[in-house]
């Protein structure tokens, strides 16, 4: 494990969808960064965990954080190299999402 899964990062850090789903619903911050400024949202997509990237989104999470070091969740879709499969079917709906939000793209690069 990489974290403790009562946290929605450790959760998401954890590849937990059920927990990350649970934390949420049970009211936990949706924008909790941790120390480098990654918010659950950030961190799910970096890792290609574009289903909870979608719930997040869906969820209300703020599209336009960027952790300390400049990484957003639209950086991380549009430079994803998932090919095929349901990760890389979400990252398409999230890149979708995004770009009917507004996120400007596209990303500047962290």
């Amino acid at each position: 494990m990489h974290g403790s899964s009562d946290t929605l990062i450790g959760a998401v850090m954890n590849m937990d969808e059920g927990r990350v789903r649970a934390l949420v619903e049970g009211g936990a911050d949706i924008d909790a960064p941790d120390r480098k400024l990654q918010t659950p949202l950030i961190l799910a997509a970096k890792t290609d965990q574009f289903r909870i990237a979608e719930y997040l989104i869906g969820k209300g999470a703020n599209i336009l954080a960027a952790s300390k070091f400049g990484w957003t969740v639209g950086y991380a879709a549009q430079s994803s190299k998932l090919v095929r499969g349901p990760e890389a079917e979400a990252r398409d709906r999230v890149l979708d999402q995004l770009r009917r939000r507004g996120f400007p793209f596209p990303a500047a690069e962290p």
